[in-house]
């Protein structure tokens, strides 16, 4: 069954922030992103597509995925047959590319809110491109079935941090409802160690309901005027449909250079380089 989830993708580039709908967020092309053989920009394709949404990617983007006829044909004339599969593989099979920019960086809740002319009033998914997550089954296409399990609500990708690094983190408290899924009670951005509720952290993959709109365009600004997509969030845990979810896949924290080396080792080795 092919659950039709909406798709936002973002990531972080030069203290902007682009967005892309039909929908996906992403913000900005970074040396990051060329982890052995295009991991970062192939699992985002991965994710759109067997996470059975629709697809969408930002600005530089479009040059990234964009086919090259003239290429193309000069592969094939010279019998490079190899590179040329190697090329046409990056260009996806797709309907609609939608992109948007984010005119100051105010928030990922901003950033979110920005897209909302392009997903309009269906659920969508949002994926921080920095959280790499090799995972047999794509990480949202996680989510869009434990969604589609509860008949629908807000579903955030989750996992156990240490405590000391809670302030890096949304932090959630939840009650258990299977070995994966969680019903969330309460969610703070950033807290203390000492503070935190839980060590269960919230990771850059969501798929959420479309009333997030009116939360985020009423919330609170933050610090520097930033809307924070976690208080928009909070808001909507007081109905009882806001989950957490276990997936099953192993997550590298690209937005730091260790967690970006150990993507590079991870899927080099995977990929049968000798490291």
């Amino acid at each position: 069954m092919r659950h039709e989830i909406r798709h936002l993708e973002l990531s972080r580039c030069n203290q902007r922030n682009h967005l892309a709908g039909h929908v996906g967020v992403r913000t900005g092309t970074e040396n990051r992103d060329f982890i052995v053989d295009n991991v970062l920009e192939r699992q985002r394709l991965d994710d759109l597509v067997g996470g059975h949404a629709d697809q969408g990617y930002p600005s530089a983007l479009p040059d990234h995925f964009d086919r090259l006829p003239e290429l193309e044909a000069e592969l094939a004339a010279k019998g490079k047959l190899e590179l040329l599969e190697i090329v046409k593989d990056i260009s996806p099979e797709t309907d609609v590319f939608i992109y948007i920019r984010q005119p100051e960086p105010l928030g990922l809740g901003h950033a979110v809110l920005c897209a909302e002319p392009a997903v309009g009033d269906e659920p969508f998914a949002v994926i921080l491109a920095d959280d790499l997550i090799d995972a047999a089954q794509p990480a949202i296409g996680q989510l869009i079935e434990a969604r589609a399990a509860r008949g629908g609500g807000n579903v955030l990708a989750v996992e156990d941090v240490p405590r000391e690094n809670t302030g890096s983190y949304g932090i959630v408290s939840a009650q258990p409802l299977d070995q994966r899924a969680s019903r969330i009670t309460h969610i703070v951005e950033k807290p203390k160690p000492a503070e935190a509720p839980s060590t269960l952290a919230v990771l850059g993959r969501y798929v959420l309901e479309p009333g997030i709109f009116e939360h985020l365009r009423t919330i609170p600004r933050g610090s520097g005027g930033e809307i924070q997509l976690t208080d928009a969030i909070a808001q909507m845990v007081v109905d009882g449909s806001t989950y957490a979810y276990r997936y099953a896949g192993q997550r590298f924290d690209c937005g730091s250079k260790q967690g970006f080396l150990d993507a590079t080792v991870h899927y080099a080795r995977k990929g049968g380089y000798r490291i």
